[in-house]
């Protein structure tokens, strides 16, 4: 099920692109693109513009391919459980394969001009919907935990949500990316999000490798 599902969002993140680039790229660019990136011109500062690339690197494919291992390696060495780590790990792959197959799919050209047709696109941000995939389904795995520190986890997947959206906000601040590429991974994320959610319920109901015989 969790396969079908990326499926079915690699489809749906190409149908958003054909329209982003193709019906509605007029009003896109005059109501979301273009005032986001005047705004980022008007207000560029080289202090926030270091500041904005040290946040943009907590989306990387680098360091979310490093949370993924980190959290998997303490779920399952440390809490004899792999069920999240599988989670984790799956999403992640995930969020790759659509970035990938969208970006190369429908191929948007940047702000800069035109760019080989086997290259990669724009869209979506692939900072953003790793950001969103990964740091996102460990919110819900922490708010979905069992056990004592409710409060803590809470807080933790508040701040996996700001960090989200702040690695969007420093691709747009930065010009990397038009903020229809942004806002497109955050809804391809969610997506694979939601799709992790499932996977993880499903497997809540498999035992633990450590869990006694019934």
């Amino acid at each position: 099920m969790f396969a079908i599902g990326v499926g079915a969002i690699v489809v749906f993140g190409a149908l958003v692109a054909r329209l982003v680039v193709g019906p509605l790229a007029d009003w896109v660019a005059s109501a979301i693109d273009a005032p986001a990136r005047h705004f980022s011109e008007r207000h560029a500062h080289s202090s926030l513009l270091d500041a904005a690339d040290q946040i943009s690197v907590l989306g990387s494919f680098a360091i979310t391919a490093g949370v993924v291992v980190a959290v998997s390696g303490f779920s399952w060495l440390g809490r004899r459980d792999p069920r999240p780590g599988i989670v984790l790990v799956a999403t992640f792959l995930a969020a790759a394969f659509v970035t990938l197959a969208v970006k190369y799919g429908v191929h948007r050209s940047p702000a800069s001009g035109p760019t080989g047709r086997f290259s990669a696109g724009t869209f979506p941000s692939g900072h953003g919907l790793l950001a969103t995939a990964v740091y996102g389904t460990l919110a819900v795995l922490l708010v979905q935990a069992k056990g004592s520190g409710r409060a803590l986890r809470i807080v933790a997947a508040v701040l996996l949500v700001l960090i989200t959206c702040a690695v969007g906000a420093s691709r747009i601040y930065n010009l990397d990316h038009y903020a229809s590429d942004v806002l497109g991974s955050f809804l391809l994320g969610i997506a694979l999000v939601v799709d992790a959610a499932v996977l993880a319920c499903g497997l809540a109901g498999t035992p633990r490798p450590d869990a006694p015989p019934a």
